[in-house]
């Protein structure tokens, strides 16, 4: 489990990976990031990084952790 994630809001699994992908979009370089679980395939918001491609991508990873975590328990 990536530490800092609270466990799917699905199934409960604490099986959870920070997926982050270099891509292109709308020709642009960008890096992007979401978080997955493992066993029921659940994935939380993608996060983009347009502004300076590659460069922050710790923001992003950041980000996409926290919208994972922002839920009432």
């Amino acid at each position: 489990m990536e530490d800092n994630l609270k466990p799917c809001p699905f199934c409960g699994s604490k099986k959870l990976k920070l997926e982050k992908k270099r891509t292109v979009y709308k020709r642009h370089k960008a890096y992007t990031a979401s978080v997955r679980c493992n066993c029921c395939h659940a994935r939380g918001d993608t996060v983009i990084n347009l502004t300076i491609p590659y460069a922050v991508k710790e923001d992003v990873e950041a980000t996409a952790r926290k919208r994972w975590n922002r839920r009432n328990d």
